[in-house]
């Protein structure tokens, strides 16, 4: 555990529990447009680097002889790309049938729990991968940060619109506890299965940000968007050109 890594996930525990409050944001932008900026951050930061990750997992796994079936790591982030489509069919399919039955516009008891774990999962992976992010270096440790804290941002909306008072009152708490937990346990995870881990992190990734940012009938922001994605990638084209 270093200083760098340990204040990016307190910060992004903070940001999990309280982001609604921080009103101020809204003064600055209006929400639809954080999110589309968000949006352009997290797929700039997914196809400029954790995608080029990917490819170089999978040719270790190659070389070393040690994947378990061809292609290993690209399946592994499609099956987190099915797994985080799989909870938004199953959280839009229980808001329905609370609407249908008279009630209101969020889940029922069984789709939060689910889809609640599932994050609660997601969270333990990224606060497990965090514990180690210092050893690429203070400025891509501190990109990473914002890419997470404007997705986190961006899958707050999200969850409150899914979820509604149960993830103010008990999600939001749970999703920051596995985010610290998954840290802590970091140091305990083998090295050989942090690929494993990113792999399925950006599967998650990909689908929860194309999801919020593809425009059916709310607001998007395409100079919010292109500006996040642009920034992004010309701090890693110059990170990557250091090195």
């Amino acid at each position: 555990m270093t200083a760098i890594s340990l204040t990016l996930v307190l910060i992004l525990a903070v940001i999990t529990l309280f982001v609604e409050k921080a009103v101020w944001l809204e003064h600055l932008l209006p929400p639809f447009r954080w999110v589309s900026l968000a949006a352009g951050v997290s797929l700039a930061y997914v196809f400029l680097e954790l995608l080029p990750e990917l490819g170089a997992a999978q040719r270790e796994l190659d070389h070393s002889g040690a994947a378990l079936f061809p292609r290993q790591a690209y399946l592994l982030a499609l099956v987190g790309i099915g797994l985080f489509y799989a909870l938004e069919v199953l959280a839009l399919s229980s808001r329905k049938a609370s609407l249908r039955r008279g009630g209101a516009d969020y889940t029922g008891t069984l789709g939060f729990g689910v889809h609640i774990l599932f994050f609660a999962a997601y969270h333990f992976l990224i606060g497990d991968l965090l514990n180690g992010i210092s050893s690429r270096g203070s400025l891509a440790a501190l990109l990473l940060g914002i890419v997470l804290a404007l997705h986190f941002y961006m899958s707050d909306d999200s969850l409150r619109r899914h979820h509604s008072h149960r993830y103010h009152n008990w999600g939001r708490w749970v999703l920051a506890a596995a985010l610290v937990a998954g840290y802590v346990a970091g140091s305990r995870v083998a090295a050989n299965a942090r690929p494993v881990l990113w792999e399925l992190v950006t599967g998650a990734l990909i689908l929860n940000t194309v999801k919020e940012e593809m425009p059916k009938d709310k607001e998007s922001c395409l100079v919010c968007f292109f500006s996040g994605a642009a920034v992004v990638s010309l701090l890693i084209l110059y990170l990557a050109a250091q090195h």
